[in-house]
Order: structure tokens, then C-alpha cells, then sequence
């Protein structure tokens, strides 16, 4: 609102009305509803903003899965997901305390980083991000090493990605052990999986058509099954 007390529409511009109000807004979001259908990315947006901001008075739908009743904070459905994602999470960080283990990274390990040119680098691993390493992380190589290049230890601590074999599931890497370390320290919460904190960060903004079309449902079904052959 202007200092004259006249609305200005975040979206168009125009005066008058506001972002809810705009009659732009709307056609534009009815025509992409028209070509794309209502699974459509800005149309799903658009319907999940308007129930987050609807006056008092009216009903409100939960903004994960949209049922009456309930709000997001008690959604069972949402609560469902994140206890799925807590146990395939224990499992997942299991495996990659056995590959740690097995490979022998951990901090004062030496690795050896070559670039798309061939060219190496080796790296002296500092630190562990351990709140970095997730099952549900869909970039190639999760950045959990904190490493400083041998060549040049004053120049600070950078990044590393997994090295090769330590995320059978994640994909390529381009890092190799030169210099295993004999034993790693785990921290004592670790193998007891993601926080429902942690596990619902994943799903922030999303609503409950995201989970079955994303990798997390994907991931649950696998380090669940994992599991259970395990146990068998």
C-alpha cells in the first residue's frame, strides 16, 4: 500500500487491487491450467499460496495433502512420510558408516581429486559434515568432506564430493582414497537417522502430490527394502 493508502498489485502493478485480487493474475493461471493441466507446476503454486493466505473465516484445507480437519503442523499423512523417511534414513546412514569404514575416509585420510582435464589434486580431509549426508539428496556426489589441497594449506578448506564407492546409490564420483584413515569417529546420534526436524526439511513448501513424483518416495521404498532383506 502507497503512502496515499491506495493498494498496488504485486503482481501487475496496476492499482486498486492487490496480488490476490489481480485479474491478470488469475487469466494467466487459468490459461496455464488450460494448457498444462492442474498438475502444472505455477498453477499448483498459485493454489497452495492462496490457502496459505486465506482470510479468517473461511475453512482451510491442510497445506500438505489438502484434506479439511486438520492443519499441516497435525497432518497424519505428512506424519506418515516422515516416519518413513526416519527409518530408511537409518538405514542409509548405516551403509555409509560401513563404507567409511571399508574405504577408510575419515579426517586426516588423503584423497585425490581429478578434474574433467585429468588433471589431480590431493586434499587432506579436515572435518565431516555429517548433517550433510541424506538419503534424499538428488545431486551427484552429496558434499560432506571439508578438505584443504595439500599444495596449499593456508588457502583454506573447501568442499569435497563423495569419493567413488563410499554412495553406491547416489552415482559417479571423482575422488579416490590415497591414504585411508585406520579408524573414523562417529558422532553417538548419527546412526539413529534423521530428526523429524531434519526429515520434514525436506518436504518445506512441498504438498503431498510432491512425494509420490520425487525421489524421496523413491529412496524410502529403497533403503526400506534394504532393510528388510537385511533382517531376513
Amino acid at each position: 500500500m502507497s503512502w496515499n493508502g491506495t493498494v498496488t498489485c504485486g503482481y501487475c502493478g496496476q492499482s486498486g487491487h492487490n496480488k490476490r485480487g489481480c485479474p491478470r493474475l488469475k487469466a494467466d493461471i487459468e490459461r496455464r491450467r488450460e494448457a498444462f493441466g492442474d498438475d502444472d507446476y505455477r498453477v499448483r503454486a498459485h493454489e497452495y499460496h492462496r490457502e496459505r493466505t486465506s482470510r479468517k473465516g473461511e475453512k482451510r484445507s491442510c497445506t500438505y495433502c489438502g484434506e479439511m480437519g486438520h492443519n499441516r503442523r497435525t497432518c497424519p499423512t505428512l506424519g506418515g512420510h516422515v516416519a518413513q523417511m526416519q527409518k530408511a534414513s537409518v538405514v542409509f546412514r548405516r551403509q555409509f558408516v560401513a563404507a567409511l569404514q571399508t574405504s577408510g575416509i575419515g579426517v586426516g585420510s588423503l584423497l585425490v581429486h581429478t578434474d574433467w582435464r585429468d588433471r589431480q589434486t590431493r586434499y587432506l580431509v579436515t572435518a565431516i559434515n555429517w548433517d550433510a549426508v541424506t538419503a534424499f539428496d538428488t545431486r551427484t556426489g552429496m558434499p560432506v568432506y571439508k578438505v584443504r589441497d595439500l599444495a596449499n594449506l593456508t588457502a583454506g578448506e573447501r568442499v569435497c564430493p563423495a569419493p567413488e564407492g563410499l554412495m553406491p546409490t547416489v552415482g559417479r564420483h571423482d575422488c579416490k582414497v590415497l591414504a585411508p584413515k585406520a579408524s573414523i569417529e562417529v558422532p553417538a546420534d548419527f546412526l539413529a537417522g534423521l530428526t523429524v526436524k531434519q526429515a520434514k526439511a525436506h518436504l518445506k513448501e512441498q504438498q503431498a502430490w510432491y512425494w509420490e513424483g520425487s525421489c524421496i518416495a523413491q529412496r524410502v521404498a529403497l533403503y526400506t527394502t534394504e532393510d528388510t532383506s537385511t533382517a531376513t
